[in-house]
């Protein structure tokens, strides 16, 4: 009797363990993240979570006299991954961009930025900008700092990237690199090499930078009056600033806002952000630029 009751919990066991497995493949969630928690956003199952196309084969969206709009990739949900182009190639080039879906000033004042540009064209002649709105679309629907599959973009960049995390909402993923966001950008950087980059996010209200990149936050604080720090004050293994300006030496600024409202926010950093679009880099000064760049001009 004994037996047949070991025997029984073994065979009950080993049922559980197949159900558990059977269950994570097919959410297909198994080995692809590790980052599973309860307040994970509801994923549309039906989705394959298998990213889909070449990262390099930027698509356009729409083709307009002073910009095109493009997909340069799809998320494990299926939004694209959209980008805006202002300026001419060849032209010095700046990147922008946002990565948490929960930092909405900082995702309603890169939106506000892509519409004024598109008006003002002139104010960043001699330049070129591409802006991604929201490199973390999927994290940016929901309204989670991580992607679809609960990774911090901001933590899984092949720089001094770990495994360690002391919170769910930085869990770096698998591995370094591991999701399609971060493929999407180091894309980006690859095949549109910028002068420089800013990174936009909340609550902390300064200005950070990585790589050769004081002056250009000196440039910036002329027109917003944000603090500039060197160190944000703890460890960021894998951020984007890292990877960016320490490891391809391109001056970047992460710009952190207050948690104002999107009028004020913008009213305090519009200048800011075309200062910091027309400033030359020691990069962009062998390019060239132009002199009518700069906030105000017409």
């Amino acid at each position: 009797m004994i037996m047949n009751l070991d025997i029984l919990m073994s065979v009950k066991s080993i049922v559980v363990k197949i159900t558990l497995v059977a269950n994570c493949i097919l959410l297909q969630l198994c080995y692809q993240n590790p980052c599973n928690h309860k307040n994970a956003p509801q994923v549309d199952r039906n989705i394959s979570f298998v990213a889909s196309g070449d990262t390099k084969d930027s698509s356009d969206i729409r083709k307009e006299s002073n910009y095109i709009k493009k997909s340069f990739g799809k998320t494990v949900q299926g939004r694209d991954i959209v980008g805006y182009v202002f300026g001419n190639k060849g032209y010095p080039l700046t990147l922008i961009l946002t990565v948490h879906g929960d930092e909405r000033p900082a995702g309603l004042l890169i939106e506000m930025l892509v519409d004024y540009l598109k008006d003002n064209i002139n104010e960043i002649k001699g330049q070129q900008v591409i802006v991604v709105p929201h490199l973390n679309s999927d994290g940016w629907a929901n309204q989670t700092r991580t992607n679809a599959n609960n990774v911090d973009i901001n933590r899984n960049f092949p720089t001094g990237w770990s495994s360690e995390y002391s919170q769910e909402r930085y869990c770096p993923g698998r591995e370094s690199a591991s999701e399609i966001e971060t493929k999407v950008l180091i894309d980006i950087l690859r095949n549109n090499p910028p002068d420089k980059v800013i990174v936009i996010h909340s609550p902390l209200h300064e200005i950070n930078y990585d790589g050769p990149a004081i002056e250009l936050a000196k440039e910036m604080q002329n027109y917003n009056r944000y603090p500039i720090v060197r160190d944000i004050g703890y460890e960021t293994p894998g951020s984007i600033g890292s990877y960016i300006g320490k490891i391809m030496d391109i001056p970047v600024i992460t710009l952190e806002l207050s948690n104002d409202n999107a009028d004020r926010v913008w009213k305090e950093n519009k200048d800011a952000l075309i200062a910091g679009i027309c400033f030359e880099t020691h990069k962009s000064a062998a390019r060239g630029g132009g002199p009518s760049c700069g906030p105000g001009r017409k």
